[in-house]
């Protein structure tokens, strides 16, 4: 799935009626593909469905119009709610109606009529108000109609689709109108809008699913310069290939170092996860305190004693010892529980500056190693190009010197920006996390849960992101990947205590063999 603004959109189906396919086709198009998607959820519900579907006036409104056509002549039972329809060469409420669906003119009384017919039915509702154009304020009309919408929909079993975007989102800015639904699934057509991938719009589009509208048949390379959605599929091709006649060194050897009496847990986790991914060897590089600590509860690692202070925290002698060692592993995570003093910034000097012409080992740097590293000059001149950075907004802001708010009001371009200053992958983490690499390419997640919104999540991204580079995998695959699977594991971990609320930095490692176990099947389709 590719990201699009709306105008460059614009611009592609323009260029596709040039080339031969003409509106009606790709309206078609969208539509089969939005009914697939209704039957396919009405098939994993019990019971009789009902299907509501509210169309505007625009290209969106007619896609939603002939999906209810489809689905009705497929025996299902749709009406649709009509707003702003009453051009007389609008031939599609006849489509609709000869094809039997329901046809209602969409004011607050007649959806309160409708929906107290159906008072106990289970109802898709197809949102087809507003399309990709629009922006600014809704009208009152518009307004009242999905306020009482929204209404109704709270008093029975839903699920709410939306034709490439909730109604009243700025596909552009993210922007999100107050009475925009929440949609359960967003039906992307032929590329993911880029505000949907934004705050706040992405709390309100659900699963994004992608539909061809039939662009590829008469332009076959007008995606190749967009920037990408990390889907399901996507992280599930990058899993690696375990073969049955492996032994521990066919998977690679990884060193974490960080750690310190105040956050040992943070370097415990990441370990874990590094574990939990299938790298053969992973080995706690930590001052002895921090060691003693965690041996009893990590017999799967093994472990280097480092120089340390008295509150744990890793030294300059204990940078010259990690890098005689450093040339044995297949790649290195930096940072997770640090801590920052005088004695972690001597740390970190000595073992960039030495990093070059010492070791070329793929590395993996966050939390108090990034602190650490933005009090270097030119730290990024020391390191090669298979680094991946994981700030959060606060670290990314200590790296560029660019206010938060700054950041993150345009998170794509920023990160891509650092990336190629930086000549490093980087991982802009937060709600939609994006990976950049140098050469500016982008990929998104489109998943924002306050699961992840604990003390931890960021240390297991990093033990997952190392162990896949330790496995083989580019800095650029292991970045989409850990950010992938990181996301996949809170989905998961999600359905145990049953609410995001609860799920802790320990419940993501614990879930990694089920989001892994998940991907792979996905793999094999």
């Amino acid at each position: 799935m590719k990201i699009i603004s709306t105008s460059e959109m614009r611009r592609v189906e323009t260029l596709a009626i040039q080339q031969g396919l003409s509106a009606a086709e790709m309206m078609g198009n969208a539509a089969a593909g939005i009914a697939r998607i209704v039957v396919r959820e009405i098939s994993q519900i019990s019971g009789e469905v009902l299907i509501l579907g509210l169309a505007g006036k625009g290209n969106n409104g007619g896609d939603c119009l002939l999906t209810l056509e489809m689905l009705a002549k497929l025996g299902y039972q749709a009406a649709g709610l009509t707003f702003g329809r009453e051009n007389p060469n609008d031939t599609s409420h006849g489509q609709a109606q000869s094809g039997g669906v329901e046809r209602i003119e969409a004011t607050p009384g007649t959806i309160d009529g409708w929906f107290s017919q159906h008072t106990d039915e289970k109802i898709i509702f197809v949102d087809g108000l507003l399309g990709t154009g629009f922006s600014g304020k809704l009208s009152v009309a518009a307004s009242q109609v999905l306020k009482r919408i929204r209404e109704n929909l709270a008093n029975c079993a839903t699920m709410v689709v939306a034709v490439d975007c909730p109604s009243g989102i700025n596909c552009d800015s993210g922007e999100v109108s107050e009475e925009t639904l929440r949609a359960d699934i967003t039906v992307c057509l032929a590329a993911c809008k880029a505000g949907l991938l934004k705050e706040p719009a992405l709390a309100f589009t659900g699963q994004l699913e992608l539909v061809e509208i039939g662009l590829d048949a008469v332009m076959q390379d007008w995606l190749a310069a967009l920037d990408d959605v990390i889907t399901p599929r996507v992280i599930a091709n990058l899993i690696p290939y375990r073969s049955p006649f492996s032994h521990k060194g066919s998977f690679g050897k990884v060193l974490v170092a960080g750690g310190c009496q105040k956050y040992a847990g943070a370097l415990s986790l990441c370990l874990q996860a590094a574990l939990r991914v299938g790298v053969g060897l992973v080995t706690g590089a930590c001052s002895e305190q921090v060691m003693n600590r965690l041996t009893a509860a990590l017999p799967d690692v093994t472990w280097q004693p480092l120089a340390g202070n008295t509150a744990g925290q890793l030294n300059q002698q204990a940078a010259r010892s990690l890098l005689d060692q450093a040339g044995t592993y297949s790649a290195m995570a930096i940072g997770p529980g640090l801590g920052v003093s005088e004695d972690t910034n001597g740390f970190m000097k000595q073992f960039i500056t030495s990093c070059a012409s010492e070791t070329g080992i793929p590395l993996v740097f966050d939390a108090d190693g990034l602190k650490c590293l933005a009090e270097i000059p030119e730290w990024c001149r020391h390191l090669s190009r298979e680094v991946v950075l994981t700030p959060h907004p606060g670290e990314m802001a200590l790296l560029t010197g660019l206010p938060i708010r700054e950041i993150q009001a345009d998170r794509i371009e920023i990160c891509r920006k650092f990336a190629n200053l930086w000549q490093k992958v980087v991982v802009l983490k937060g709600s939609g996390t994006v990976v950049s690499t140098p050469d500016g390419k982008v990929w998104v997640s489109p998943v924002a849960t306050s699961a992840l919104a604990h003390a931890g999540s960021g240390d297991v991204l990093t033990g997952i992101i190392a162990g896949y580079l330790a496995q083989g995998l580019s800095a650029r695959e292991a970045a989409v990947l850990g950010v992938g699977l990181h996301a996949k594991c809170a989905q998961v971990a999600v359905n145990e205590p049953g609410c995001e609320d609860s799920v802790l930095a320990s419940d993501l490692v614990r879930c990694i063999p089920a989001a892994i176990a998940q991907l792979r099947e996905i793999k094999s389709r």
